[in-house]
């Protein structure tokens, strides 16, 4: 790029003036930066139209300091005196957008407050000794129940993680909050909302004035008071640029990427589509946004995916653990802060999925009319692929099995309790999750969403009934992943269905009843978190570098089966693929009953070392235990 006259060419050929809108004025000028066409593939000419475009620009800079000053001037009365502004009456006073305003408190990490009006809630001293759960470290909010104060608040309190719920405002409009703190220095205590959460707006989000103030100076300093005009009346005439995208309507120029984002994701959900895609596509905006701006669609390129793409190329691996080793809020710190210390760039895989995750929302808004074209096709070069699909997970090595199925809680059938007599980390999931994974090749969240009712015979076989179903959460990952998997006699043998019977008893209705859903990934989440985090990395010592996970036992008992010469239609069936190739095969052959599926499942002979039978009242004891740690609503 010409850094004089800002000037950087696009692959076709023609030199675009770009221009870089100070922070303070982007509420003024409406985006991040300008970018605005020479019409020209002459590098003369176009110094020539840049110098005449920067110098309209200078002059609209001095218009945008006295529009500035003015507005960070006028509103020092509303902030005068002691006590509290909401986050809309500041950014309204000073005419700043309130999620500007937003960024600059979390940048500051400046105290929020809540001013509570005699809601009902509970009570502990101090905050510190609420029990937490093992599994993800979030309070347990029927410990508050049980040893807290009832009682109503009045009065003002204070967030605990506020940087989270103003992500939440920023990207939502809103958050709920379950838990805050007393305010004051030397407060220690913490009230809890076990229902009706508070909503947390930026018209109910708190911030105290003098740090108000504190801000307003801050940027007044920074502005120029309006100089003497013999004119006053007559502002500058800033013409606009004339901008010429070709990749974006010119009906939707004014609109930004959030919008954008918005958009695709209310077209997604007139579909079915679950809500892990949902965040996903957001995750997707967000992260460009944060690295690139909001900016407006007239700005929005190849040449903006280019710049995007490279400064991805800049930004360390595990962003966020970055920022808090080294104490910064912005990407650009943290940029700068990682180049200095030489850590490790994101990964090229990184780089095109950040990249290509937004494929699916340019494709739809080409077809929507919003955008002409997609600037993200064909965005990187194909290249010959020297890995086969299936080298992407591995399959267990018998020896790796062996150590798996030679913890403790297997060889003994049960988990330790502590000096109380509990169960503290020990859950039946820990034993029968894998077992079921290594003897029926099922997908982990298929395993941990089992009903009871899911377990049936028919014909005196015992089989797993893997079906979606909205109202009780169950989701499978496409339509062939519905089928009946026969019960290996190795489960059998270890008391399984006697397991089954016994909860049934106690009144459960889910096979793991200790297991608490993630909002968005279900069931598996919390059982491949436990075993690819805690028993591969940290019990066994294996490499994470997602070739070993939980889904090594889907491809150790395909990879088995292949080896006892089953045919590719049945492994199809029991692991839930397309049931062949041929229309006969996938159109008219129907999938064979478990009895005549049992011989397969039978096939599946892992060399496992002396495995000890389930001990029935210890698993109940230990969901009761987790139930106990995780009864009510958590918060993060």
């Amino acid at each position: 790029m010409s850094q004089r006259y800002k000037l950087y060419r696009r692959t076709s050929g023609i030199y675009v003036v770009r221009i870089s809108v100070p922070q303070r004025f982007r509420r003024y000028a409406g985006q991040c930066e300008i970018h605005t066409s020479t019409g020209t593939h002459d590098l003369h000419e176009a110094k020539q139209k840049s110098a005449l475009l920067l110098a309209v620009w200078y002059q609209t800079l001095q218009e945008y300091e006295q529009l500035d000053y003015r507005s960070l001037n006028d509103c020092a009365p509303l902030l005068a005196g002691e006590g509290m502004i909401s986050l809309s009456n500041f950014a309204q006073s000073i005419e700043l957008p309130v999620t500007q305003l937003i960024q600059a408190v979390m940048n500051r990490n400046l105290p929020m407050f809540w001013l509570a009006t005699g809601q009902a809630g509970f009570y502990v001293e101090t905050l510190s000794e609420v029990e937490l759960d093992p599994l993800d470290g979030s309070y347990v909010l029927n410990y508050v129940e049980a040893q807290g104060m009832e009682g109503v608040v009045k009065g003002y309190l204070q967030l605990i993680a506020p940087l989270a719920h103003l992500r939440n405002i920023i990207s939502d409009g809103h958050s709920e909050a379950s838990v805050f703190k007393t305010a004051g220095s030397e407060a220690k205590g913490g009230w809890f909302f076990t229902s009706n959460c508070p909503v947390i707006k930026p018209d109910t989000l708190l911030i105290n004035k003098v740090h108000a103030e504190n801000l307003r100076l801050d940027w007044l300093a920074k502005t120029t008071p309006p100089a003497v005009s013999v004119h006053p009346a007559a502002p500058l005439a800033t013409p606009s640029p004339v901008i010429v995208n070709e990749y974006v309507h010119r009906k939707y120029y004014t609109k930004s990427l959030s919008w954008l984002c918005s958009e695709y994701v209310k077209h997604r959900r007139k579909g079915k589509v679950s809500e892990s895609a949902i965040n996903d596509i957001r995750n997707y905006f967000t992260f460009m946004i944060e690295a690139m701006g909001d900016i407006q669609l007239e700005d929005f390129d190849r040449d903006f995916l280019r710049a995007y793409e490279s400064k991805l190329r800049t930004i360390p691996a595990n962003r966020n653990l970055a920022k808090a080793k080294y104490g910064v809020k912005t990407l650009d710190e943290l940029i700068a802060k990682a180049a200095e210390c030489g850590d490790k760039s994101m990964t090229e895989e990184s780089v095109r999925k950040y990249i290509n995750g937004l494929y699916g929302a340019m494709k739809w808004a080409v077809a929507d009319g919003k955008l002409l074209k997609s600037p993200c096709e064909n965005f990187f070069p194909r290249d010959d692929k020297d890995e086969r699909d299936q080298d992407h997970t591995d399959v267990f090595e018998p020896n790796e099995v062996k150590a798996i199925f030679s913890l403790p809680w297997f060889l003994a059938g049960t988990g330790e309790r502590n000096a109380q007599g509990r169960f503290h980390q020990y859950c039946p999931f820990h034993y029968w999750a894998p077992l079921l994974g290594l003897l029926t090749g099922a997908r982990v969240n298929e395993i941990a969403q089992l009903l009871l009712d899911d377990i049936l015979a028919e014909d005196d076989v015992y089989y797993l009934n893997l079906e979606s179903d909205s109202e009780s959460g169950k989701k499978l990952k496409n339509a062939n992943a519905r089928r009946k998997i026969p019960i290996h006699s190795t489960l059998i043998a270890l008391g399984f269905i006697d397991y089954v019977k016994a909860l049934k008893n106690a009144g459960y209705a889910r096979l793991f009843p200790e297991l608490k859903p993630h909002k968005t990934k279900g069931y598996g989440r919390p059982v491949s978190a436990w075993f690819n985090e805690s028993l591969l990395a940290r019990r066994l010592n294996v490499e994470r570098n997602r070739t070993k996970s939980f889904h090594s036992f889907r491809h150790s008992v395909s990879t088995l089966l292949k080896e006892k010469g089953v045919s590719p239609e049945l492994r199809a069936q029991l692991v839930g693929h397309v049931r062949g190739e041929t229309e006969t095969e996938v159109r008219y052959s129907k999938d064979l009953k478990p009895i005549h599926m049992i011989q397969t499942v039978e096939k599946i002979d892992f060399s496992l070392p002396e495995i000890a039978k389930f001990n029935i009242p210890d698993g109940l004891d230990a969901v009761r235990d987790a139930l106990r740690r995780k009864r009510g609503k958590q918060i993060e």
